[in-house]
């Protein structure tokens, strides 16, 4: 029977227990809850944690020093770290003690199945390795036990057959016997990497395992010689990749989280004014070189990259020395370690002081040309007084230039609320762009359907840059589409009556009643031409709104030309048919 993993949420706030734990037990977990750091140690000691999801500020103890006991106690625990108070600092000592991730609160729910998920991954991974290393002779690898002596005490299959000369030889030969000697004095539970080994044209990872209770060494020995290649061949990509940066003029740079400190080469350090000879790497160094309106958007792009995964892409300006103003963009991602932790952000940057200023001197003039097929109009975002127009706007609303700089948005707009217009504003300031359908009004009083692009733009000041398109004929088309489609259904649904009503009455009612359902007509009926003198018709089925209309109509086939439709004399009284 597979074993159901156990979560425990760890946090003050009621609220959110409650909704994490409704959660997770839809998805079919067991979840256990704390209040405190006190509460979940008991937890954690009386049945065995899969996953702690941690607050970062607990009421008795921060959720670090928690997480740091939790590992202590069940080191194959793994703790995901949530906190509404998101710092660098936190994010990396949390990555040092242990932490699996750690995201900002309020955060995504599918987000974070997700990283319990991985968790859970890897923790099985951790779980087979320990189980392997209770049956060595199911292990693929080669896996030996050698006492304190260095005499080998055992071999497993693999071991046999990759190294023969061992199970003769006593004690244990060249490099296994200089392991055995250190690695008696070694305690834990977990295998503990000692060196790379190289036998013939395969290269091994020896692990060293304490056998518990006894003087024994067990020796795994992991092949590792595809990934080896890989990496190689990683880094000649990589050399390869920094050769053509180097030629575009880009420097390189990458982050190291554990050690909290960052490693650019010589063109980075020029880019951003730094002298390579004395750059040291730290934080400090880095953000003294930033434009101090810029620092803060730089160190929300790291933490975003770090707790979201997003790739790291700020733009900022750089301030040398001398005082002179360069801007800059950088590019990076996030890279984990062979745990699933964040490790490093590797990137490039490179200068865009020429394309800025030239930004800077078109901006204005793009907004009004571009999609020069649209009426393109500049509103001030306060008043929306129009401040400049193309030439389409003003064919397009019968005004000129002159007239249409003396009115606002409101004047040609009819679906706009005054009363709303600063909330839009802030809308828009907020989500830098929006698009909505209304009406605008020509100088004749005419109307027509239009689809409105906002864009907010802050160049010398506030800029709402408008994208009106004419979608009369789309509308219509809209229209056009929907009747046919209310016709195919119709037709549809009379065939269907067709094949399973049971006599011609039914029939004929359950068309007239399909017409006016599906069709969207108010009245439906049907006739059949009598053969007396007035050649009437005798209506034998109807449904809707007939109110009378087919008694007063007086209906007669004589008049009857070659179409064979029939002569329907206007109605005694007001009806009213479609």
């Amino acid at each position: 029977m597979k074993n159901i993993p156990r979560i425990l949420v760890v946090d003050d706030d009621e609220s959110l227990r409650k909704m994490l734990s409704g959660i997770l037990r839809i998805k079919g977990y067991e979840v256990a809850t704390a209040e405190t750091g006190a509460e979940a140690m008991v937890e954690a000691a009386r049945a065995f944690v899969n996953v702690a999801l941690i607050d970062l500020k607990l009421p008795d103890m921060s959720g670090i020093e928690l997480l740091g006991r939790i590992k202590l106690a069940t080191p194959l625990t793994e703790a995901i770290i949530l906190t509404a108070h998101a710092s660098l600092d936190t994010a990396v000592e949390a990555t040092n003690k242990g932490a699996f991730s750690y995201l900002l609160k309020p955060c995504d729910i599918d987000k974070l199945l997700r990283h319990i998920h991985r968790a859970l991954d890897q923790q099985q991974t951790q779980q087979e390795i320990l189980r392997l290393a209770s049956f060595p002779g199911m292990n693929p690898n080669p896996v030996l036990e050698v006492n304190a002596a260095g005499v080998i005490t055992y071999l497993n299959p693999v071991a046999e057959r990759l190294f023969p000369e061992l199970a003769v030889a006593q004690p244990a030969p060249g490099a296994l016997g200089d392991i055995s000697a250190s690695a008696a004095t070694r305690s834990g539970e977990r295998p503990e990497l000692v060196r790379e080994l190289r036998v013939g044209s395969t290269t091994f990872e020896q692990f060293l395992y304490p056998v518990p209770q006894s003087d024994l060494i067990r020796i795994y020995m992991l092949d590792v010689t595809e990934r080896k290649r890989a990496a190689q061949a990683l880094r000649e990509n990589q050399a390869r990749l920094d050769l053509a940066l180097r030629s575009a003029r880009m420097g390189v740079w990458h982050f190291d989280m554990i050690e909290n400190r960052r490693y650019f080469d010589d063109q980075v350090c020029r880019l951003l004014g730094l002298d390579p000879a004395t750059f040291n790497g730290t934080a400090e160094e880095f953000l003294g070189a930033i434009h101090p309106d810029d620092r803060e958007t730089v160190k929300a792009a790291l933490v975003r990259t770090i707790e979201q995964e997003v790739p790291y892409e700020p733009e900022y300006r750089a301030v040398w020395p001398d005082g002179s103003v360069h801007y800059i963009t950088a590019r990076g991602r996030l890279v984990r370690d062979d745990k699933g932790r964040p490790a490093r952000i590797n990137g490039i940057i490179w200068d865009i002081t020429e394309r800025k200023k030239s930004e800077e001197e078109q901006k204005l003039f793009r907004a009004l040309v571009d999609q020069t097929t649209d009426a393109i109009e500049v509103l001030d975002p306060q008043t929306y007084r129009f401040l400049d127009v193309n030439q389409k706007a003003c064919l397009a609303l019968g005004y000129s230039r002159e007239e249409l700089l003396s009115l606002s948005a409101f004047d040609v707009d009819s679906t706009l609320d005054r009363s709303r217009a600063a909330e839009q504003t802030q809308k828009l300031r907020k989500f830098g762009s929006l698009t909505h359908e209304g009406r605008h009004r020509r100088k004749d009083g005419s109307e027509f359907p239009v689809e409105v692009s906002l864009g907010y733009v802050q160049l010398d000041r506030a800029y709402v840059v408008s994208v009106v398109r004419d979608i009369t004929e789309r509308k219509q088309a809209e229209l056009a589409l929907e009747r046919a489609n209310r016709a195919l259904r119709t037709l549809s649904a009379c065939n269907g009556a067709l094949v399973h009503d049971r006599n011609e009455a039914e029939l004929l009612a359950s068309i007239c009643r399909l017409i006016v359902e599906t069709g969207g007509y108010r009245m439906a009926w049907v006739g059949f031409p009598e053969q007396d003198v007035a050649k009437t018709v005798r209506p034998v089925a109807h449904f809707g709104h007939e109110e009378g209309y087919l008694a007063a109509a007086k209906i007669s086939w004589a008049a009857a030309g070659q179409s064979g439709w029939p002569y329907v004399p206007a109605p005694s009284r007001s009806t009213s048919t479609s």
